[in-house]
């Protein structure tokens, strides 16, 4: 199941794909381009919403370091797991 929102109001979108085919484990990897803090957390929370069975399992993004998504997913609560600045949470603690 791959999500792709694009929101109304913006000229952004958010792609969360399950990541067992790029060597990530059986998790979720999501990509956004010019997204504000508040449009992705709503983003989020539909996902999260719709994907209740894998709720247990990780989002993550690899953002450019020191970037605005990185700066983002920070302040919503993405943790820095490695040095290649990969942000990830678990789906249910969205």
């Amino acid at each position: 199941n791959s999500f792709l929102i694009i929101p109304k109001s913006y000229s952004s979108f958010i792609l969360v794909q399950p990541s067992k085919h790029y060597g990530y484990g059986n998790d979720f990897q999501m990509l956004f381009s010019d997204i504000s803090e508040d449009v992705l957390k709503e983003c989020l929370s539909f996902i999260k919403n719709n994907i209740s069975s894998d709720a247990n399992k990780k989002i993550f993004s690899i953002p450019e370091t020191d970037s605005n998504q990185a700066k983002i997913l920070d302040n919503i609560g993405f943790n820095k797991s490695t040095n290649l600045v990969i942000l990830e949470q678990r789906i249910n603690s969205i």
